[in-house]
């Protein structure tokens, strides 16, 4: 099981990448419905391919807050309700650099968090 998940529920099957220094990782793993799997990595280059920011198992929470911290603290990205849609910009709509940023997403009132980093590499 993933290092961020959480089991409640029903299953599904996804696939996901994650990036090492050295390569591209493909895994396939079973999500448990109520289960959140933030994924460690994404690359917002409009190629088609991971340009978003797709957190596993986020529709049993529509009610929710997503966080984005750079390393020194700042809130670059803050959202209600987030719908899967995060391209690496900041408030602004700017893209954000290439680099390791810092994930919150709080649900159903801050009830159940969940905390993890992503590589953002365009």
């Amino acid at each position: 099981m993933l290092p961020n998940a959480l089991i409640v529920g029903l299953a599904l099957l996804f696939s996901g990448w994650a990036v090492d220094h050295n390569a591209v990782r493909s895994t396939a793993c079973l999500i448990e419905e109520g289960e959140i799997e933030l994924p460690t990595g994404f690359s917002p280059n409009s190629d088609g391919a991971n340009d978003t920011f797709i957190i596993h198992g986020l529709e049993a929470y529509p009610r929710n807050t997503f966080t984005v911290v750079n390393r020194w603290g700042n809130v670059v990205f803050d959202t209600y309700n987030y719908s899967n849609n995060w391209v690496g910009e900041n408030l602004q709509g700017q893209p954000l650099p290439d680099g390791t940023y810092f994930v919150r997403l709080a649900v159903n009132g801050g009830e159940k968090t969940w905390q993890g980093f992503v590589e953002l590499r365009r």
